[in-house]
Parts: C-alpha cells; sequence; structure tokens
C-alpha cells in the first residue's frame, strides 16, 4: 500500500505538468471519422512516439491508418483510426505475427475513459467476445 501512496503522491505533485501535457494532446484534432483532418491523426501518433521515445521506448510508425507500436513486456499498439472501423489494424497484426507480436499470447482491444478524476476504467470485455480479470501490482 505504501508504494500506491508514494505513486498517488507523486501524481498529484506533478498534476500541473499533466495537465498541460493533456492540453497539448487533446488541442491535436486527431477525429479519424473526419477525412480532412487525417494530417492531424499523423501529428498525434508522432507526438505520442516522441513521448514514449523520452521515457525510454521505442516506437515504430506504420501507416496503415496511422498504427503506433511500442515493443515493451506488454505490447501496445495506439491506433488512431476507431471512428473510422480500424481498416488495416486487422492486416497489420497478422502480418507482424512473426516479428512485434510474436510471441503474443492475446490481443484486447479497448477505447476507455475515466469513471471520476482519480479512477480511470479498465475495460476488460468487447462486444461479447471475451470477459477476463486483470490484476496488476507494482
Amino acid at each position: 500500500m505504501a508504494a500506491l501512496t508514494t505513486l498517488f503522491k507523486y501524481i498529484d505533485e506533478n498534476q500541473d505538468r499533466y495537465i498541460k501535457k493533456l492540453a497539448k494532446w487533446v488541442a491535436i484534432q486527431s477525429v479519424s471519422a473526419w477525412p480532412e483532418k487525417r494530417g492531424e491523426i499523423r501529428r498525434m501518433m508522432e507526438v505520442a512516439a516522441a513521448d514514449v521515445k523520452q521515457l525510454g521506448g521505442s516506437v515504430e510508425l506504420v501507416d496503415i491508418g496511422k498504427q503506433k507500436e511500442i515493443p515493451v513486456n506488454v505490447r501496445f499498439c495506439l491506433e488512431g483510426m476507431e471512428e473510422s472501423g480500424s481498416e488495416g489494424l486487422d492486416e497489420l497484426i497478422f502480418a507482424r505475427k512473426d516479428t512485434f507480436f510474436k510471441d503474443v499470447d492475446y490481443v484486447c482491444i479497448s477505447d476507455n475513459y475515466w469513471l471520476g478524476k482519480k479512477k480511470p476504467c479498465i475495460t476488460y470485455g468487447l462486444r461479447g467476445i471475451c470477459y477476463f480479470f486483470i490484476e496488476v501490482e507494482c
């Protein structure tokens, strides 16, 4: 429990920095349902990639509807085309099954929100396909 207290204290102490970062991100009009904003989707992926690199991660931008991938112990594929049906996402996952997605056992698609100012939402079931429980400890 002490670790969570330390984490929450750190978050509270850096709140202004996080709000500025969020303001920068939401100012980019990266809604894939608006064809005239496709350049903004690319820009959003580049901003996210720069932030991931700054944190020590590695990034590969893939131009199939603007995909971004970050290889870590938990693999993330941040995708900016969800409002347009994520065309190309299936093909990307299958095309990278022997490289980026090698040894990946499960894929979870999530488009989340927060349940309040201090409680994030974690979606654990989607379209009735799969339900599971995940517990994260740190």
